[in-house]
């Protein structure tokens, strides 16, 4: 499990026991009207997909398998440890998302 380093009244100590399990989906593949496919992760906490839980989402130009990797196995995980889902998706042409660019934050994917 990762750990997160946490402020504890002013001292730093590592999380490393979630409330939740953690469960992981690093190919979610989401459909577009147009035919592409946007790559994400997906963090959540076991029996997400029946009671639905609050989530996080995270729409960025940076692929997830190299460059924010290090940052998102700290971040991400600890949403879905404290109940939370956490989905980081990739934008339209960038990492393993297909079609071409057309400008970050366009607002038919929005």
């Amino acid at each position: 499990m990762v750990n997160l380093i946490a402020a504890d009244s002013g001292n730093l100590r590592v999380v490393d026991d979630y409330p939740f399990e953690i469960v992981v989906n690093p190919d979610l593949n989401i459909p577009m009207p147009d035919g592409t496919q946007l790559h994400a992760r997906l963090w959540i906490p076991p029996g997400a997909s029946r009671h639905p839980v609050p989530a996080v989402v995270e729409y960025a130009p940076f692929r997830h398998r190299d460059f924010t990797a290090p940052r998102d196995a700290l971040i991400h995980p600890w949403f879905a440890g404290n109940g939370y889902a956490s989905l980081r998706i990739e934008l339209r042409g960038s990492g393993d998302s297909t079609g071409m660019p057309m400008d970050e934050y366009v607002s038919r994917e929005q």
